[in-house]
């Protein structure tokens, strides 16, 4: 069940691997810059929606512009790097406020370009971060989550936002919670495709041999096992690794996929 090297290890395209439990001096820089720009937001703005973020009072001495500019990189140098997300999220939140729409999307655009020069697992999306992998792995994931929304299952998408979410927790992920809620997704959906309406996605595989063809039959029953097992049901002196949970989610969106897939075109059969 393990994968290639650069996958298990999510290398970047210049070959680093993505870190994820940091916030470079470069992203920290333009975390500040382009709000500190803005019409109406200023160093005033800025700094409020920062302090909110990192949950800290302005300092009530600084008064000038240039106090409040120097002010708040000083709070962005020396927030901690979880808390520079934090500060970002409650930025893009501001600016969301007061309607600046081209302005967010100049932001966010800003930011992600920062955090893949960087080769940092993170990105922003809708003003909030998620984590960001491989490329052709997110594009399945993105992809999928897609799909399932659009289906119309509204159990499914938000139990596999809720993984997504899980993996996006700072400053540690809940893994356990991703595992779990990736392949509750999938059982929904799997019950939705098979009419069932008891029963794990593990029997649902057994009541229905020719739902998934082999050998991702196969694969899925030994990724279920693993969520089962080291998940779902949480096995003592067993560290859940993030890599393998990436990968298990991931395997959740796929197979979900291929399910709603199947059902659309006709081709699930007993």
């Amino acid at each position: 069940m393990r994968n290639r090297f650069s996958a298990q290890f999510t290398i970047a395209p210049d070959g680093r691997p993505l870190e994820r439990n940091v916030a470079p001096e470069p992203f920290r820089a333009v975390v500040v810059a382009l709000p500190l720009t803005l019409e109406g937001i200023y160093a005033k703005g800025t700094r409020e929606a920062l302090c909110r973020g990192l949950k800290k009072l302005p300092d009530s001495q600084n008064w000038s512009k240039d106090n409040i500019v120097s002010e708040v990189h000083s709070l962005i140098q020396d927030a901690e790097w979880y808390q520079v997300y934090d500060g970002a999220e409650a930025i893009a939140d501001e600016i969301l406020r007061r309607h600046m729409v081209d302005e967010y999307a100049l932001y966010e655009e800003e930011l992600n370009r920062t955090l893949e020069e960087c080769s940092v697992g993170w990105r922003m999306v809708n003003a909030r971060f998620e984590v960001r992998g491989d490329e052709a792995v997110q594009a399945i994931q993105d992809r999928s989550l897609t799909q399932i929304a659009e289906s119309g299952l509204t159990v499914a998408t938000s139990e596999m936002k809720e993984a997504i979410a899980d993996l996006s927790r700072r400053p540690e992920p809940d893994l356990s919670g991703a595992v779990t809620h990736a392949y509750a997704s999938l059982e929904s959906i799997a019950k939705h495709c098979t009419n069932e309406t008891k029963g794990t996605f593990g029997d649902i595989l057994k009541w229905h041999p020719n739902l998934l063809p082999e050998p991702l039959k196969s694969a899925a029953e030994k990724f279920w096992g693993f969520a089962s097992e080291n998940a779902r049901h949480a096995k003592e002196g067993r560290r859940l690794d993030t890599a393998e949970v990436e990968m298990a989610v991931g395997a959740a969106a796929v197979l979900s996929s291929f399910l709603l897939r199947r059902l659309s075109s006709g081709g699930i059969y007993e």
